[in-house]
């Protein structure tokens, strides 16, 4: 029973444009994110699902965060972002559950996060969505892989 949080960002923590992934499809952050969060419970503001063109990312609970009335998802639900966090951690006692975005979300969810996990690529993009530095404070690494145009990070809360 963990919260994480996961995205990919650049090197100025830009995560979306118009929304939407402002790079390539990257094969090996798409398949890190499907590793991590297949059959677990993933979370996610309204504008992303919309992003994922209102369709469930397969096998995976779908939870999204909207006051609007939303078809498609297994799950909507509004209110405060620790309450939510909390009674998905109690219903899906089973299963981690995954803040997948977008950043308004994040905004609300990192600091409920026990862990991060962070593709960050070296490179700058033109984005218009960003993560705030303040926001990933107090995360620090626990396992970083290198490859040649991206960091994959797991971090964990810094505890005492």
């Amino acid at each position: 029973m963990t919260i994480n949080a996961i995205f990919a960002c650049d090197e100025n923590m830009g995560i979306g444009k118009n929304n939407d992934l402002p790079w390539e499809r990257h094969e090996a952050d798409m398949l890190w994110f499907r590793k991590n969060t297949s059959g677990h419970v993933v979370v996610m503001g309204r504008k992303t699902w919309e992003s994922l063109d209102n369709k469930k990312l397969p096998k995976r609970v779908n939870v999204v965060v909207s006051n609007k009335d939303i078809s498609g998802p297994d799950k909507v639900v509004s209110g405060d972002m620790g309450d939510i966090l909390k009674n998905l951690e109690k219903e899906y006692s089973n299963l981690k559950i995954w803040v997948i975005g977008g950043s308004e979300l994040y905004r609300q969810a990192l600091p409920y996060c026990k862990g991060l996990y962070m593709t960050k690529f070296n490179k700058t993009y033109d984005c218009d969505t960003f993560i705030q530095p303040s926001w990933v404070q107090g995360f620090h690494t626990l396992a970083k892989r290198q490859t040649e145009d991206a960091d994959f990070m797991i971090m964990s809360k810094i505890h005492g």
